[in-house]
């Protein structure tokens, strides 16, 4: 299975079966205090989460034995604490925010075991503290999106795509793809790691994934994720109907303007898209999706956008998610579009 979480570490899939990732904690590990309604996937994503809002990492509140992790191990204070501090900030959103995670463990603690009580002396003027500036005027959303198609190239859509080149990862870790594509609908990779060679494809409403001599179908959320990995591949990467799309602000980005777009009104799983006030390309998307405890984030960047036959392509992409394990980035070394 270490090959599948190889692989699959930009999806944020487990070293677990398929079917088990979407599963209750509940089943799958009795012995949890708190967060028994969450899944197997969302547990190892939030986990990391906490730990990065508090500046630490897992042994702080888990016991190792050698390579071993001990999860079911309540022995450390550290532990016992944190499950404390998990049912007070549910708490606090269950009884002052109707539910809704407004209130999380980063929200106070900043990176650090100790949330800071003191505002730094001496005190910032008025609009400073506010962050004060004019109010801009926005494009709208048919505006942002038209220079988008223009900078990318629209004819790109309607093209098969061949695409190469290496994704390095944490500890080391570097592989090599290759990659084919046609729309939303069609896609197959070649991934070659240091344990071998894996195979994923996309055909219209099935998803498989292939390790050595093993083919496992892919439905439901992991169907989804599968999807989502190609799409972020694609020559065009805004499938949505610009009725969907909402400017809500801008944003700087490596010291770029950027504009800001919402898709759709899901307050359950909100999607921004982020483009070059400039250049119109895409730079960010960012997935905001809630859970019970914390709200998971999925960021793809995307930079280095270079001219493929006439339609512009980025380079380079890096994924993220909050676990460091997963984070992911991809270098095109060869970028080749059917010709019409």
């Amino acid at each position: 299975m270490r090959t599948i979480r190889l692989f699959v570490a930009a999806l944020c899939l487990l070293s677990l079966p398929l079917f088990a990732q979407d599963a209750s904690i509940a089943k799958t590990r009795p012995n949890v205090k708190v967060l028994k309604e969450v899944t197997e996937y969302e547990l190892f994503l939030e986990m990391n989460i906490l730990a990065d809002a508090l500046g630490v990492h897992c042994d702080y509140c888990h016991v190792k034995a050698g390579t071993k992790w001990m999860w079911a191990d309540d022995s450390k204070p550290s532990k016992a604490k944190g499950l404390q501090m998990i049912s007070m900030t549910r708490g606090l959103n269950e009884s002052n925010f109707h539910g809704a995670n407004r209130v999380t463990c980063y929200t106070c603690h900043r990176g650090s075991l100790d949330p800071a009580r003191i505002v730094p002396n001496p005190p910032l003027e008025v609009e400073e503290r506010t962050g004060h500036r004019p109010v801009e005027t926005l494009p709208t959303a048919q505006q942002v999106l038209a220079h988008y198609m223009t900078a990318v190239g629209a004819p790109a859509e309607a093209k098969a795509v061949h695409m190469s080149g290496t994704i390095d990862r944490s500890e080391g870790r570097k592989d090599t793809f290759d990659l084919s594509m046609r729309g939303d609908e069609k896609a197959h990779m070649e991934l070659k790691t240091a344990d071998g060679v894996v195979e994923q494809t996309l055909d219209g409403k099935t998803a498989s994934i292939r390790v050595k001599d093993k083919l496992t179908d892919l439905t439901g959320r992991s169907y989804d994720r599968v999807k989502d990995s190609f799409a972020m591949y694609a020559p065009v990467k805004v499938r949505d109907s610009v009725d969907q799309l909402k400017v809500i602000g801008t944003e700087v980005i490596d010291g770029r303007k950027t504009y800001v777009v919402r898709i759709g009104t899901d307050e359950a799983v909100k999607r921004n898209l982020y483009f070059d006030a400039t250049s119109g390309l895409l730079v960010r998307k960012l997935t905001i999706r809630e859970t019970s405890f914390l709200p998971l984030l999925d960021q793809i960047d995307f930079s280095d956008y270079r001219d493929a036959g006439g339609i512009k392509v980025p380079f380079v992409i890096v994924t993220s998610d909050g676990a460091p394990y997963d984070t992911a980035t991809r270098r095109m070394k060869e970028v080749k579009f059917e010709s019409d």
